[in-house]
């Protein structure tokens, strides 16, 4: 996407995002685990309901709802913005207005003590910016949804024994680069995802090699792996490894 281009230095040096009046802050390590637990709030695919009604909704419309009727989505919702947005629970409020039998809501937000106002489709767009900012799903509704639950269910026979746990991802990357994991709290997620990635990349492209140039394991399009610099995967918004956060109502990561 278009918007992701255009911030990638801001997102690569871990700085504050301005976008439509908002600023978006990169959520770090050391509340990773709170992050995770509540970000199946920003994940939600609203086809997945198949109802008409919810489908209609805008994204905004549809966690309001949804914070309507469960106490613990409605915490996790509120979570998620004061973290990505740096703001406290009484900076955000909700105002709803009924036109044609409809109710239609939006959402303020308090910054830098001026109120925002933000609509269902601005709500969407930043929602976007903050899930790749900090290295979640970016949904896209736009493609064949048979095509989505195809990827998913490939990548859980690609991993039927799950993905690791955050803890064991900090402490695989703090074996590897040999830094301490308190050095790692004020790393954003966004960083410490791209570090993991490196080191997956390095660690196989060593064993690939190794394997090749011993002479006993030859590839028939040479390595898997050609560079342990260039990740050949997408970029375009995507957490790895940790699915439990894809779960519609954000279970915690164990």
């Amino acid at each position: 996407m278009e918007i992701f281009e255009k911030y990638a230095s801001e997102i690569l040096f871990e700085q504050p995002i301005k976008y439509l009046g908002i600023t978006t802050y990169p959520v770090l390590m050391k509340d990773a685990f709170k992050f995770y637990k509540c970000a199946g709030v920003l994940l939600i695919n609203p086809l997945d309901f198949n109802d008409p009604k919810v489908a209609s909704m805008s994204y905004l419309e549809l966690v309001i709802n949804l914070a309507l009727f469960q106490e613990e989505f409605q915490k996790n919702f509120v979570d998620i913005l004061c973290m990505t947005m740096h703001i406290a629970e009484e900076d955000i409020k909700i105002n709803s207005s009924q036109e044609d039998g409809m109710v239609n809501y939006t959402l303020l937000i308090k910054q830098n003590d001026v109120w925002k106002t933000i609509n269902g489709g601005m709500f969407t767009k930043i929602k976007n910016l903050i899930c790749y900012q900090n290295g979640l799903e970016v949904l896209n509704l736009r493609e064949n949804q048979d095509i989505i639950k195809a990827k998913k269910a490939l990548a859980q026979q690609a991993n039927p024994t799950g993905a690791p746990s955050l803890q064991d991802q900090i402490y695989s990357v703090a074996a590897e680069t040999q830094i301490d994991i308190k050095d790692m709290m004020n790393w954003s997620i966004n960083r410490f995802n791209e570090i993991l990635k490196a080191c997956d990349r390095l660690i196989h492209y060593k064993i690939y090699r190794s394997a090749e140039m011993s002479g006993m394991v030859s590839f028939k399009n040479g390595s898997p792996i050609k560079s342990w610099l260039k990740n050949e995967e997408s970029t375009e918004g995507k957490m790895k490894d940790i699915k439990e956060v894809s779960a519609t109502f954000g279970n915690v990561v164990k």
